[in-house]
This record gives C-alpha cells, structure tokens and sequence, in this order.
C-alpha cells in the first residue's frame, strides 16, 4: 500500500538518489554566479559604448544570471526519486513560485514499496532519443495526478491501464544501466527480507 510522507525517507548507504548529484548543482550555480559576475564586470566597463538595446540586454542578463545561482527554490528538489529496501519515493512537484517558505509549499514524499512496481526497464522516452530508467507504479488516481503529473512516459507504452503509471526517467548522472542495476538490487534484498 503506498503511503504519502511528508519528508523524504532517512538517506542510508544502500539508499540510492536519482537525480542531479550536489556536485553538479554546486557547479552549475557557481558558473552561474561567475557568469553573471562577469556580464556584470564587463558590461560595467564599456558601459559608456554601448548602445541602447546591449544596455538593457545587459541589465536584464547579470542580474538574472546572479539570482538564478543564489535563489535557493530551484535547487531544492534534484531528486527525482529515492530507492531503498522497502520501495521507491517520489517528491511532488509543487507549481514554482517566487516566494514561499517550506511550511507554506509542504513537502510531500509518495512511498511506492516494491510489489507495487513492475518491470523496470532501460527505455527511450517518448519526444526524446536517449535512453532513461522506465517502471510501471500501481498508485491511485490522485497519487497520479499529484505525483507523476510531469513524468515522461516510455516509448514502449503507448496505452495507460487503469490505477498504473508507466513512468520514464531520463536525464544523465546517473546513467540509465546503473540505475537500472541498483533498482534490481534493492528489489531483490526486499525479496529476500519482506520484513522491512
């Protein structure tokens, strides 16, 4: 039976994230940052030279270059699901707002446990040519509606069968063959121990 959280599950070594790891989103919004420091820089120094429309590109441009690194919204929710032993977690994706404060946007985690989903698959995602990480999930219909709105779906699945999700991941790190693998794993360790 899937369960609605309101934090994610506690991260344990044999946990597994997918989605962008804090390396990469530190660096993207320290390119961010530098970029915008340095339009800013530069424009600041031909400023007197440059013509109308470069002015007000310009000052559109640095400063949205800097917020886009500092505000912290956007960054927040880079996990696209979490696995462990007792099945998978996917975050609701609230609508973006500009200003709100956690209390407000309330955090909701679905617990998938594993005899709810079936077939995980390497698949292409359907309007995209690379490869992505693809299950079917047994959730309601207000499970769907709230948890799996934005989800791809895989090409292999044309038709949606009544109380399932046919949910497509894609995106790289991780690659699609690890995550596969790791899903396979933690699966099959909650086969072996139902207890959890």
């Amino acid at each position: 039976m899937n369960r609605i959280l309101s934090a994610p599950p506690d991260l344990t070594p044999a946990t597994f994230v997918f989605g962008s790891p804090p390396w990469l989103v530190i660096g993207i919004r320290c390119f961010l940052l530098f970029a915008g420091v340095i339009t800013a820089f530069l424009c600041a120094q031909q400023w007197s030279v440059m013509p109308l429309f470069a002015r007000l590109m310009a000052a559109l441009i640095a400063p949205s270059l800097i917020a886009g690194s500092v505000w912290p919204r956007p960054w927040r929710n880079t996990a696209r699901f979490i696995a462990n032993e007792s099945g998978i977690y996917f975050p609701a994706y609230p609508a973006l707002t500009l200003s709100s404060s956690k209390s407000e946007i309330g955090e909701q985690w679905l617990g998938v446990p594993w005899e709810s989903i079936a077939n995980i698959r390497i698949a292409t995602e359907s309007g995209e040519d690379g490869k992505c990480i693809a299950f079917d999930i047994q959730v309601s219909a207000s499970e769907k509606a709230k948890f799996f709105q934005a989800v791809g779906i895989p090409r292999d699945r044309s038709e949606s069968v009544a109380e399932t999700v046919c949910a497509a991941y894609g995106g790289w790190p991780p690659s699609p063959s690890r995550a596969v693998r790791k899903l396979h794993s933690l699966s099959s360790q909650n086969e072996a121990n139902p207890s959890r």
